[in-house]
């Protein structure tokens, strides 16, 4: 994509583009069944909200829980471990790729 011309934008995309944003898109795997829904919050293991979920949900090839969510981008590296709340109760996690499949799949 090309920055050349104006438009309406450009320089919020400009700024994305240089990575001074404040929060970034991750894939959290959590370690139970329990299936996090968007809006419940991310957190850390001092109880410190650092996102939110976007969309969660139940993997059945990885018969495991996974979402989306918006975290503060300094917790945003591969297997930063981190917690979501799920009604009254926490749940752990960590960041992994936003691609959530299985890769070795028996022929």
């Amino acid at each position: 994509c090309k920055y050349d011309k104006d438009f309406i934008g450009k320089e919020a995309l400009l700024d994305q583009k240089a990575g001074n944003v404040a929060k970034k898109l991750v894939g959290i795997e959590i370690e139970d069944k329990a299936i996090p829904r968007a809006g419940y919050p991310v957190e850390l293991e001092d109880g410190r909200e650092v996102g939110v979920v976007t969309t969660g949900y139940h993997s059945i090839s990885l018969d495991r829980s996974i979402c989306f969510a918006l975290v503060d981008k300094d917790f945003s590296a591969l297997d930063t471990p981190l917690w979501i709340r799920i009604r009254k109760k926490v749940f752990p996690g960590k960041v992994v790729k936003k691609r959530f499949y299985q890769t070795n799949y028996k022929k």
